[in-house]
């Protein structure tokens, strides 16, 4: 028999081993609970106030007889409960709008907080047949700790109105407002009991908490050239005492306005959204946090109002036209964005339509067979939808020296008696990295121009002189202009050939020069009359021979 005693004497020690070891860790686990969770007597087993509402909490009644209890003093020696053993009870034969309340302190102003409440509810009794849509159940968190529970600022969670079992979790989460915020717990029962002497709406309430709660937001590209594009919810950062087990994603976009799930509790961090041309498409993400260190509870995050928002178009870009001097377009040619091996020829009527791989700044550049590149367009945003943007090429045979001012004033002499002196500016462009600015910082009424001398030869077919040109506009009293001459002969004569319309954007002009063949000198000039009306900026001056010309043709003779 000595060895059936040890034997059990053996047992009963592993049997209370295994009792303290269970006892340390709900101990542990209740102490690193205290840290996370906030509200008090949050499982109602610390007691009860003498009017049966449970200590720390509050009651309000907003409509009918409501009483308030302790279960397992009212239904004793049976309860229903969660945990622990017992739960907050409020039961009524009437029609009622109750619930219990609790102001939260010390929380942080900007975070994230998740609350939880375990409700059950029976219409009359828990005897079948069940009465769904009778008795509202919601849990709801004033970010601002105010007290009233009809208050606009309340965030409620939604609404479940199932009756009998099971046990109901509804959840809600905020931004903290202020340093105090308010927990609800609600239930609108909405008609009384059928027979009052013997039935009863009733209410359990259990295990209601408030914890810090994780933070997540989406991001998607301001601009998608394709209705498809990526959007991501990766920053995710979890709240003390757990870790991110999944994640909620919401869009909605400007037609219809109303936030739809597209992601719900799935453990992606990106994935393709697919949209309609047109439209803008706005995403919020929360996360879902399991808490470890307090009875595996599980809270989400708040929604925010919108965390980033993408445009979806297909038409975006640059397109534009390839033209010569004469603006007639050109059908060969090529059109790049640069460093992105991005190409469009121009032989549909001389357009091109380029779509950057993802929106940004891009330089563009043009190319013609037969013909003289301009500069490269820098830094064209390509953010928007759609940017217009058109290119002359020059003809081989350009006398101009330095026309675009990449070399500052060579090649060009200031025009004598000037009274401000022409400057090349690199911050109002057309092309490349400089312009010339006539009349900026101009102090006093007067002229200021550039001229420089070439030879126009007579066989050059069609002498077409072009040039962009675009004023801002500096008020005035529209005495000023903007003058293109020629002067020629010995002794020079003048030959006024464009007053320029001010235009406060890039435009292309050219003139007619079959008139004039050998030495002349070309002419900008900007005058300045009174109080000044205008800057001029000018860019992409060539001096050449149109597109076409005479061609010989050999007949056949008639006999």
């Amino acid at each position: 028999m000595q060895w059936f005693s040890l034997i059990r004497r053996t047992f009963d020690f592993l049997a209370a081993l295994l009792i303290l070891l269970a006892i340390l860790l709900l101990l542990t686990r209740s102490a690193a609970g205290a840290g996370v969770n906030l509200t008090q007597n949050w499982g109602f087993e610390d007691g009860f106030k003498p009017n049966g509402v449970g200590l720390g909490w509050k009651r309000f009644v907003l409509k009918g007889n409501v009483s308030f209890a302790n279960t397992i003093e009212y239904f004793w020696p049976g309860a229903e409960h969660t945990e622990g053993e017992t739960s907050q009870l409020i039961i009524s034969k009437t029609a009622f709008t109750a619930g219990i309340y609790q102001q939260i302190s010390g929380v942080t102003p900007g975070q994230h907080y998740g609350a939880k409440a375990a409700m059950l509810t029976f219409f009359e009794s828990p005897a079948p047949p069940t009465n769904d849509g009778t008795m509202q159940k919601l849990v709801g968190i004033d970010p601002y700790g105010g007290t009233d529970p009809n208050s606009p600022n309340i965030v409620w969670s939604l609404i479940d109105d199932h009756d009998e079992g099971p046990w109901v979790r509804m959840g809600v989460a905020v931004v903290a407002q202020a340093s105090t915020i308010t927990l609800f717990v609600r239930v609108n029962c909405l008609q009384p009991v059928s027979h009052p002497p013997s039935l009863d709406n009733q209410v359990f309430i259990d295990a209601v908490m408030l914890a810090q709660a994780p933070t997540v937001s989406a991001s998607s590209p301001p601009v998608s050239y394709s209705p498809t594009f990526t959007v991501t919810w990766e920053d995710g950062q979890a709240a003390p005492g757990g870790h991110i087990t999944k994640y909620d994603v919401q869009y909605k976009d400007d037609v219809n306005d109303e936030w739809v799930f597209w992601h719900e509790t799935t453990t992606l961090t990106s994935d393709l959204f697919t949209g309609v041309v047109g439209r803008t498409y706005t995403f919020r993400a929360r996360a879902r946090q399991l808490y470890t260190d307090w009875y595996d509870i599980r809270l989400y995050g708040a929604w925010s109002d919108g965390d980033s928002s993408t445009y979806v178009t297909t038409i975006g870009g640059v397109q534009g036209y390839v033209r010569d001097n004469r603006d007639i377009r050109m059908l060969g040619g090529w059109v790049t964005l640069v460093g992105t091996g991005i190409a469009d020829d121009t032989a549909s009527g001389g357009q091109y339509h380029l779509v950057p791989p993802v929106g940004g700044t891009y330089d563009v550049f043009v190319t013609c067979d037969g013909y003289n590149s301009p500069p490269e367009v820098r830094g064209v945003d390509l953010y928007e939808p759609v940017v217009e943007l058109d290119f002359t090429v020059r003809p081989q045979d350009d006398v101009i020296s330095n026309g675009d001012f990449e070399d500052g004033l060579n090649g060009w002499e200031t025009v004598t008696g000037s009274t401000a002196a022409p400057v090349a500016v690199d911050d109002v462009v057309r092309s490349g990295d400089y312009s010339l600015a006539l009349g900026e910082d101009m102090l006093i009424s007067g002229d200021c121009g550039i001229t420089q001398t070439v030879y126009i030869t007579p066989t050059m077919y069609l002498p077409t002189l072009s040039f962009w040109h675009r004023t801002l506009s500096t008020g005035g009293d529209g005495n000023d202009f903007f003058q293109v001459g020629l002067y020629q002969g010995d002794p020079g004569t003048y030959h006024p050939l464009l007053t320029v319309e001010p235009v406060d954007q890039w435009t292309h002009a050219w003139l007619d020069l079959s008139s004039y063949s050998g030495s002349a000198s070309i002419y900008f000039n900007y005058h300045r009359e009174g109080a000044q009306d205008f800057v001029v900026y000018l860019d992409e001056v060539s001096l050449g021979r149109a597109s076409g010309g005479p061609h010989k043709t050999y007949l056949p003779l008639a006999p």
